[in-house]
């Protein structure tokens, strides 16, 4: 007896695990955005070039190294050259081979520039605020994803949510018209209330398919945004539930200007116009190199016993004394794109500043407009309470009931709809911040 109730335990449980297993996964709002920027081919392209621009930093780092050169050259004479050297009696001249034969000469050079007079930490500079561009371009791109799959996300829970409820109504609409038809041909309603209810009940089918393409659209959005087929988006688990977005305080705005990648790029454009500025000028001074080489050569030159002058070392300087002017239109026009940088940044702040404190207050506003629409849902929920009690007493008649009823519904329907309508304005709060926790660490 023990046995087989070991054997029942055992098999309920892997039975349940079966099914857990065959039940398919819902989607939250944070997986969903996972799974975007997972799959998002802008993203990933925003990375490689992210991580691509590293090389120029590395690039502009090695001119500090000294270079390295290997040559090497291989000729052929059919003719050997000669030359006649007078020597003191008795010996009497000599002729003497000056080109050797079949020579083969091998080099070996080091050189580096010793001063450059500031070109070098210019373009490294440089460098590094493209590389800085390339990190707030790949920032910008990933928030945007975030951005659009929230609105997607959010899309698809309103339109299924206010799907269902406009759904259940037409369903009711069409049992209310049959039994008000069936109350005419009795004489009990007249023909206004007849045609009164057929226009709501046209009103709800008309929202329903309406709703129905809304529904269809936010889901082929969210499709494509997620990098999957429409008819494998898993159910979503989330709704219409605001507290799944973190938004800053509004006492905060003004650190938004630090949280935008579009600022930020801004100040990294004026110090990338301040550096190019360097380098011009450094233009105006000499470059102070060193070198050193060693040569090998090989051939038939036997009238020489030793070849001299095999090492090699010197030091040069180049120094471009007048190229028409060019240096100083270059420094010119970096002066001026500072400037420019300078107030389009202070514009990007402006701006920012507007657009922050102005969606603080829309979005104050959507919020009193969802504290009003609940005290809405609960004054229509007594009335609905108070017609029904009416209603079988035959204090009202059935189309002041539905009357109550339909008020009730647009009460729940224009509910979700200040709820869908907050959860937008705390999207673009977040977009015009630039505040995206969701994203740190990543």
């Amino acid at each position: 007896m023990f046995l087989l109730k070991v054997i029942g335990i055992v098999t309920v449980i892997f039975l349940s695990l079966a099914w857990a297993q065959s039940e398919p996964l819902n989607l939250s709002l944070k997986d969903a955005v996972s799974l975007a920027l997972k799959n998002d081919n802008n993203v990933e392209a925003a990375r490689i070039i992210y991580d691509a621009s590293r090389n120029d930093i590395a690039k502009a780092r090695a001119e500090y190294y000294p270079k390295l050169a290997l040559s090497g050259g291989y000729s052929r004479n059919s003719l050997i050259n000669e030359m006649t050297l007078a020597l003191p009696q008795p010996i009497g001249d000599k002729k003497i081979q000056v080109a050797p034969r079949n020579p083969f000469n091998v080099g070996l050079t080091v050189s580096g520039e010793l001063f450059t007079f500031g070109r070098r930490p210019a373009a490294v500079e440089i460098a590094r605020v493209g590389n800085r561009s390339d990190e707030l371009r790949y920032g910008a791109t990933r928030k945007n994803i975030v951005d659009m799959a929230c609105r997607y996300y959010f899309a698809v829970v309103f339109a299924d949510q206010s799907l269902r409820l406009l759904q259940s109504e037409a369903d009711r609409f069409d049992k209310i018209a049959n039994l008000v038809e069936n109350r005419f041909d009795k004489g009990f309603v007249s023909e206004y209330e007849v045609l009164q209810t057929r226009f709501r009940q046209e009103n709800y089918r008309s929202a329903v398919i309406e709703m129905t393409n809304s529904l269809a659209s936010s889901r082929m959005n969210l499709a494509k945004i997620l990098n999957m087929p429409e008819s494998q988006i898993p159910p979503l688990s989330d709704s219409l539930d605001f507290s799944l977005l973190p938004v800053p305080d509004a006492s905060d705005w003004q650190q938004a200007f630090m949280w935008r990648e579009d600022y930020l790029d801004s100040e990294n454009g004026i110090a990338r116009a301040k550096s190019a500025y360097r380098l011009a000028k450094s233009l105006y001074f000499p470059t102070i190199s060193l070198y050193t080489s060693y040569a090998w050569r090989n051939g038939n030159q036997p009238d020489i016993d030793e070849i001299k002058g095999n090492y090699a070392f010197g030091i040069n300087l180049n120094w471009l004394i007048f190229d028409g002017f060019g240096r100083r239109a270059e420094i010119r026009r970096d002066d001026c794109l500072i400037k420019a940088a300078g107030l389009s940044s202070a514009e990007h702040k402006k701006t920012i500043s507007t657009q922050v404190k102005n969606q603080f207050l829309a979005s104050q506003n959507l919020r009193l407009k969802l504290d009003i629409q609940n005290k809405s849902i609960e004054l229509a929920q007594k009335a609905m309470v108070i017609a029904q009690k009416r209603l079988e007493i035959g204090d009202i008649t059935m189309m002041d009931f539905l009357d109550v009823e339909n008020n009730l519904a647009l009460a729940e329907l224009g509910l979700l709809k200040s709820k869908y309508d907050y959860i937008i304005s705390l999207i673009d709060i977040k977009k015009v911040t630039g505040y995206y926790p969701e994203l740190a660490g990543d």
